[in-house]
């Protein structure tokens, strides 16, 4: 059976280590995809206008309008996982270093069977995190992506919606 444990350094709190991970992966993709969700709302507020029928304010497309580049919109919502990023590297310097401190000999790792053990437990965590970093980056520019695409009226984009982006496989401009 697999147990954390088993990829952090001797006597280090691998279980608390690894929530910590993926707690704060989750939590910086959330935080990047509100950012995004606000700067879209807010952006998709400038298309409408209020117009009043019956006596009641019901909001109303201008014609012409167009939303803001989807490049611009992404102020900002990667800083949540590139802290995360960081931390994981902190984090193999921590992970060395646990193996020197008080009574944990570091030249007793060296001297087991398996000479790649110390390198497994210091280094494969902090690696696997940040693959996972990238992986969700991905994830959360396609997240934002397909919101964009989506939750913009037809026929509201501006000539080049995705500004450096190559996200034309998604579906278009609908320009």
């Amino acid at each position: 059976m697999w147990t954390p444990e088993r990829v952090y350094p001797l006597g280090f709190p691998g279980r608390q280590a690894l929530q910590l991970t993926l707690g704060g992966l989750g939590v910086a993709f959330a935080i990047g995809y509100f950012r995004f969700l606000a700067s879209f709302s807010s952006a998709k507020n400038e298309l409408y206008t209020s117009v009043r029928i019956d006596g009641k304010w019901v909001p109303k497309l201008i014609e012409g309008s167009v939303i803001a580049p989807f490049s611009r919109l992404l102020g900002g919502i990667s800083l949540g996982l590139t802290l995360v990023a960081l931390c994981l590297i902190v984090s193999l310097f921590l992970h060395y270093a646990w193996h020197k401190l008080g009574s944990r000999s570091i030249y007793r790792m060296k001297l087991l069977p398996n000479r790649w053990e110390l390198w497994r437990r210091v280094v494969l965590i902090p690696l696997v995190g940040l693959a996972a970093c990238a992986l969700l980056w991905g994830l959360l520019l396609l997240l934002c992506a397909l919101t964009y695409h989506y939750g913009t009226p037809d026929g509201h984009f501006p000539p080049n919606c995705w500004g450096s982006f190559p996200f034309y496989w998604i579906g278009g401009c609908y320009a």
